[in-house]
């Protein structure tokens, strides 16, 4: 997976050959400003959702200032 940033950072993360969609419905719950805010990502429609700050980059975007430009991945595999 590589696309460009807007500072031109790439990411060169490169899903394995077992790579694979999901086989059941998963969703990520993320509870905003530890508040009864919640908001719910769908995870079973990718096989790989990447997490950060960056917009142009990252499937999920976080805002806390703790977070990196590139958090996390979470890749499903066979």
């Amino acid at each position: 997976h590589r696309r460009s940033g807007k500072n031109g950072l790439r990411i060169n993360y490169k899903e394995p050959a077992e790579a694979r969609l999901p086989d059941r419905r998963w969703r990520l719950t993320s509870l905003k400003n530890e508040e009864d805010q919640r908001i719910d990502y769908p995870l079973h429609r990718q096989s790989k959702y990447i997490i950060g700050r960056d917009k142009d980059q990252c499937d999920i975007r976080l805002s806390h200032s703790s977070s990196s430009t590139v958090h996390a991945v979470i890749q499903y595999r066979l």
